[in-house]
């Protein structure tokens, strides 16, 4: 979908679109499209494009450059907005530099001229920030040779460390917190580096962010940690990094979802299994009285029951609709589950 969007964009930039905005998304595969940029939240920017709005996900973007004219870019930037020069300044070519992974110029630049190496753009990122977010590691260890702050944060509480473990750069992630990068910092969405990934499945980088005192058990907005994040995902390896590093296998979410209630809903045999030989409450309930057994009769995964009702998990609970596991597998036609429940001692209605 994304592909499809992107191409999209493409095509009406280069053949039918003149602009009367000069707002530039440029993509993180090296090329660019222009329109109008409508809004930004925190994972989307909508842009428009001969009359059509378009939304894209900020993972696919590697930097953004608004028009003058543009309301939104005046409401973030009054005092530059009236008066835009068509010639970088110095404080803007170290983000240029940056972004196209210039080593040399970025050098030059930062041995000939007086910068702020800690100067931020117009969404709050440090030029050490777009770098950690684009993988870019000698670039990051140049920044962080003049003196780059590593614990700035963006507008929306990002810093360095956090998007460099959602993108995975394991070596830039040594980097920064050698440098004295802040492991149990918040973004906006109360998510700590250790959370962002383990949500991308990034399985070295927890590692060494559990090494360097993560907060294991810290929650998001949703009240999500990190091993129910992984859960979620499927990523076995994670839930057993956290799970063997005492994570809390019964701490529950916004909900009242546990992570073996995740696993369970999302068919993670393996990750149930994990959860479950580690003192899981097989029995907890959401806040629509759903306990594990019920997701699993109720989607059809007979492993998970099977492990479940081997486990001691309860047959005969009901949820608060007055449905127990065995009548949800028969309302779905899951035939094999309803013989095993029956046969596991489960009621008649």
């Amino acid at each position: 979908m994304k592909r499809i969007i992107y191409v999209f964009l493409v095509f009406y930039t280069l053949f039918f679109y003149k602009n009367t905005y000069g707002d530039t998304l440029y993509f993180k595969n090296g090329t660019k499209v222009n329109g109008k940029i409508l809004t930004q939240s925190q994972k989307f920017i909508k842009i428009k494009i001969k009359g059509k709005v378009k939304k894209v996900h900020k993972s696919e973007i590697k930097a953004i450059s608004y028009d003058a004219k543009n309301k939104l870019y005046r409401k973030k930037n009054p005092q530059k907005a009236l008066n835009i020069s068509n010639s970088p300044r110095n404080e803007d070519k170290i983000f240029v530099f940056v972004r196209d992974n210039d080593l040399d110029s970025l050098k030059k630049l930062l041995e000939s001229k007086k910068i702020d190496v800690n100067a931020q753009n117009i969404d709050g990122l440090t030029a050490a920030m777009i770098a950690a977010d684009s993988g870019f590691v000698e670039v990051t260890k140049l920044l962080l040779e003049k003196n780059a702050d590593v614990n700035i944060k963006g507008k929306e509480n990002e810093t360095a460390l956090m998007l460099a473990c959602s993108g995975g750069y394991t070596e830039i992630v040594k980097l920064l917190i050698k440098k004295g990068a802040k492991v149990n910092d918040k973004n906006s969405d109360m998510e700590t580096p250790l959370m962002l990934a383990s949500d991308q499945g990034h399985t070295e980088i927890v590692k060494i962010l559990i090494e360097n005192d993560a907060a294991i058990n810290d929650k998001n907005k949703n009240r999500d940690n990190a091993l129910m994040i992984a859960s979620d995902k499927g990523y076995v390896e994670i839930v057993k990094l956290l799970v063997y590093n005492d994570s809390n296998v019964n701490s529950k979410n916004k909900n009242r979802e546990s992570a073996l209630m995740l696993a369970t809903d999302k068919g993670y045999t393996e990750v149930v299994r994990v959860l479950v030989y580690n003192d899981a409450n097989i029995n907890s309930r959401n806040k629509y009285g759903w306990t594990a057994l019920m997701m699993a009769a109720y989607n059809g995964y007979l492993p998970i029951v099977k492990l479940l009702v081997y486990n001691d998990a309860s047959l005969n609970i009901r949820n608060r609709n007055r449905e127990t596991a065995l009548m949800m597998a028969e309302e779905n036609g899951h035939k094999e589950i309803v013989k095993f429940l029956k046969e596991s001692g489960a009621g008649a209605y």
